[in-house]
């Protein structure tokens, strides 16, 4: 799977949580989607949806993983940003009823 690079317009990513969508974050210039899958080669977790018209770089997938592989500064920002987003996911998760 390819990382996105998106160089203008803005986004939304949501994800399906507890059988309901939820609306994880407005993204837009500069930032990355697709980090996760592009790493892991996993399926995508999110949904992301063009609220205006976007454009983005695609990066494939083998190409971040080889460039994380060379460059430990890379790969450590990637997992930085892997680990600030599922924390920012999880804080969506509704506690469970006492």
């Amino acid at each position: 799977a390819d990382l996105l690079l998106i160089e203008s317009g803005k986004v939304q990513v949501s994800t399906s949580m507890v059988g309901q969508d939820v609306e994880l974050a407005e993204l837009g210039p500069g930032a990355v989607i697709g980090e996760v899958a592009a790493i892991t080669g996993a399926a995508r977790t999110s949904t992301v949806m063009a609220l205006t018209p976007v454009e983005a770089v695609a990066i494939p997938g083998s190409a971040v993983r080889a460039m994380a592989e060379g460059h430990p500064p890379f790969k450590a920002k990637l997992e930085r940003l892997i680990e600030a987003r599922a924390r920012h996911t999880i804080s969506f998760i509704p506690a469970p009823p006492e």
